[in-house]
Order: structure tokens, then C-alpha cells, then sequence
């Protein structure tokens, strides 16, 4: 994952942007994590992902 601090996000926003369309891209302010970036195609995945478990969890433990 690559890491990029806040300056660095205002400063190169299209070449952060850029690179979060290949992979996730974490924002760090004063050296700590702040949040991460991640492109929509890899946030819809995700999504599918958990509501997909979600969907399982509730097949296995019906209310």
C-alpha cells in the first residue's frame, strides 16, 4: 500500500488519485494514519464482499 501524508495529497492530488486507481493509498498526518483511498471499483468488491458474508451469516443463523 502505498503511504502519502496530507501535504503531499495537496500538493500531487492527480498523481495520488492516479495512484489509487492501481491500490489502496494511506494518508498520514504527523506520521500517523488518518484515512486510506481506496478507487470505487475496489469499494463496490468490498461491498459485495461483506454483504455477501452477511447474506451467509444470516443463512446460518436465522433469527
Amino acid at each position: 500500500m502505498k503511504v502519502s501524508s496530507t501535504t503531499q495529497l495537496r500538493r500531487n492530488t492527480s498523481e495520488i488519485l492516479e495512484a489509487v486507481q492501481c491500490e489502496p493509498v494511506m494518508i498520514t498526518r504527523y506520521g500517523k494514519s488518518l484515512f486510506a483511498m481506496i478507487s470505487r471499483e475496489h469499494f463496490d468488491a468490498m461491498q459485495r464482499a461483506l454483504n455477501s458474508a452477511t447474506l451467509g451469516m444470516e443463512a446460518e443463523h436465522p433469527r
